[in-house]
């Protein structure tokens, strides 16, 4: 049998454009190991698919909707999901993301194939109290619990805390929930620099548009800042994700823009760049995230950040080490928190200084494809 045949590796993802900003470096590895990549995901960029096939890897098309709950449509995308990885007939699977480890997880079990799930944070299911949400916890649980009696099955988290919570509760068993080094940067491209004196000190805001990710109340924190009599640019990069829940419209930004609350800068892919002409980086999120991969950059790059006490980010960030650590949704203190640094640029430095060795001992990307790599080894008899 062909070798390359033999070790067929399949992703499974809800979206193209995620895949190719957090996964690459780990795709190109595995097939630097011996791996035949496939990809199944939702593909609406040509140049995203093509950019793929023309790397070797074979592309396979499904609507894994992020968004859609109905049931009957859920059972259908399973069933259709079992077609197509039947179709593949991978030697291991890797779902990235809850709808795919869940889907794929249970196409995996039935099916006796070894398979390995990302958890890149528990998001607002696990974050919001209403019962919509307390539903889709019960069943995503109920779910990974299935999937996890798998013999051949491994889940990787990128934060301590969303493995314990699983772990504990019985979810997953502990010899299966693995640490994984969030995303894992590349420490050359985003590589250390001092922050630069500029006459109008900046913050950036990279991130998906979503309300949850805390924007707003950045905009409300930096006004009282600003009121103050201290003169602040905030900087905002990041993709317009309709399909996601609590997104921001792009009217809404437009309109931030139009206040001169936010200079809006749109997708951007110069993104160390952005980070190493800024003063700090602010993600003020709301819901757990496995580590963002925004922190682990800025980190890398030298600079302060101010982020928020949920799982995954209070994790990365250490108060008063590398950065500053306020509750979620308290503009207050937000606002305490980014004055304190605009005026002591030598603890920014401080704060850049000591992100940028925890990134090199713990997060580069050599690191996380080391991980990676592990657990597939781990799973594959």
């Amino acid at each position: 049998m062909n070798n390359k045949v033999y070790k067929k590796l399949l992703y499974v993802v809800n979206v193209d454009w995620y895949f190719k900003l957090h996964w690459m470096d780990r795709m190109l590895a595995a097939q630097d190991a011996g791996y035949k990549v496939c990809i199944i995901s939702n593909f609406s960029s040509d140049n995203i698919r093509l950019e793929l096939t023309e790397a070797g890897v074979d592309v396979y098309d499904i609507n894994l909707s992020r968004t859609t709950v109905n049931p009957f449509q859920e059972l259908l995308t399973v069933v259709k999901l079992n077609k197509l990885i039947e179709q593949i007939d991978p030697l291991l699977i890797h779902g990235i993301t809850a709808k795919p480890n869940a889907y794929a997880g249970i196409v995996a079990k039935i099916n006796d194939i070894p398979i390995v799930c990302s958890v890149t944070g528990l998001g607002v299911v696990f974050s919001r109290r209403n019962i919509k949400n307390l539903i889709l916890k019960k069943i995503t649980m109920f779910i990974y619990h299935f999937v996890s009696k798998n013999p051949n099955s491994i889940f990787l988290f990128e934060n301590s805390s969303d493995r314990k919570l699983l772990v504990d509760h019985g979810v997953i068993p502990s010899i299966a929930a693995k640490k994984i080094s969030g995303a894992g940067v590349d420490i050359e491209m985003y590589y250390y620099s001092l922050e630069q004196a500029a006459s109008r000190p900046s913050i950036l805001f990279a991130a998906r548009l979503l309300r949850d990710k805390g924007l707003l109340t950045l905009v409300d924190a930096i006004q009282i800042v600003r009121d103050k009599g201290m003169d602040v640019e905030l900087k905002v990069a990041g993709i317009l994700d309709n399909d996601a829940q609590n997104s921001i419209s792009e009217e809404e930004v437009v309109q931030l823009e139009k206040t001169g609350s936010i200079t809006w800068l749109g997708k951007r892919n110069d993104i160390p760049q952005l980070i190493r002409s800024s003063s700090l980086v602010c993600l003020p999120t709301t819901y757990g995230e496995g580590i963002p991969r925004v922190l682990i950059e800025s980190a890398a790059c030298g600079r302060a950040i101010i982020t928020t006490n949920v799982s995954g980010c209070n994790e990365f960030v250490i108060d008063g080490f590398n950065g500053l650590v306020v509750e979620p949704n308290n503009t207050i203190e937000l606002s305490k928190a980014i004055e304190k640094l605009l005026l002591n640029p030598g603890l920014r430095n401080t704060f850049g200084k000591n992100g940028r060795l925890l990134v090199e001992k713990s997060y580069t990307k050599e690191i996380v494809i080391d991980q990676t790599l592990a657990a597939y080894s781990g799973v594959v008899n």
